[in-house]
């Protein structure tokens, strides 16, 4: 009960936080051009809100699975919200979303890299709030997943990026 509790809180808390979030616009969604897989990816995001972007529509787009990473800054900005609610709500049951959506949110690195700040700085303090609390739910939730001993890419970034936001 208190899981689902804190499942449904941190729900609330993304979706107001990404509300007013502005569509990137229908040729920024991917470079459509770079490969097909973008192709797909740009065509199945297109004119979409990330409302829309549900657990059922990515099962109907497998290309979406893995897909986040090949989002532009402002598409992964925009489609963000639909991406953390699908993981907490799905987690199990998604093939690889939590990982490409972990990648993209943990750097590797000791510093930041300019293309994670890129899609990352222009996040409001809400929403990087919102990213905080998702990680921390992670760890929490799956620990077999994402502790340090396992994979410390989780831990690190809330130590070096999200924990003051």
């Amino acid at each position: 009960m208190e899981s689902e509790n804190r499942i449904r809180k941190l729900r609330r808390l993304i979706e107001g936080a990404f509300d007013r979030i502005s569509y990137p616009g229908d040729n920024n969604i991917s470079d459509e051009y770079c490969c097909e897989e973008c192709h797909q990816i740009a065509n199945a995001l297109r004119g979409r809100s990330w409302k829309d972007v549900t657990f059922e529509y990515v099962e109907g787009h497998q290309e979406l699975n893995e897909g986040f990473s090949l989002l532009s800054p402002g598409a992964c900005r925009y489609f963000l919200p639909a991406f953390l609610i699908m993981t907490i709500l799905h987690y199990w049951d998604l093939d690889m979303v939590p990982l490409s959506l972990t990648g993209a949110l943990c750097p590797n690195q000791a510093e930041p890299n300019s293309q994670f700040l890129d899609i990352f700085e222009p996040l409001t303090t809400q929403q990087k709030r919102a990213v905080r609390l998702f990680l921390e739910y992670l760890l929490d939730e799956y620990p077999e997943e994402y502790s340090k001993d396992v994979d410390e890419n989780v831990v690190l970034a809330l130590e070096r990026y999200w924990a003051d936001k």
